[in-house]
């Protein structure tokens, strides 16, 4: 049974916090072949409803440190010159009017207690 009070409270109290509540969440990040990286994050982006998404990006810097952890390591390098300035996908979301937050931002803000 769905309480839609409850739901609705504990919402404020998230977002009281300042921590940002989400419509969606965009997952689809890793375990894809980094040869088609492009064109997989296109079709990501593109499914992209009208809200307030998390959209994840697992980009980093490859190297012998990220292969001991990440099996998925050439994605992540990939992602890293494709979302970066210059990049095939540097101006993706800007140019469809998406307005984007780091990680970095969402937790300064979440110390400052707005969402």
């Amino acid at each position: 049974r769905s309480d839609p009070d409850l739901t609705r409270e504990m919402a404020d109290a998230v977002t009281e916090r300042g921590f940002p509540l989400f419509d969606a969440i965009e997952a689809e990040t890793p375990w894809y072949n980094p040869f088609v990286a492009e064109h997989h994050h296109r079709l990501r982006i593109d499914g992209l409803p009208d809200a307030k998404n998390y959209f994840i990006l697992h980009s980093a810097l490859g190297g012998s440190d990220l292969k001991e952890f990440a099996p998925d390591w050439m994605q992540r390098d990939s992602e890293r010159f494709l979302f970066a300035p210059g990049g095939a996908l540097a101006g993706e979301f800007a140019d469809r009017g998406i307005a984007t937050l780091g990680m970095r931002e969402l937790r300064d803000r979440a110390r400052a207690g707005r969402g």
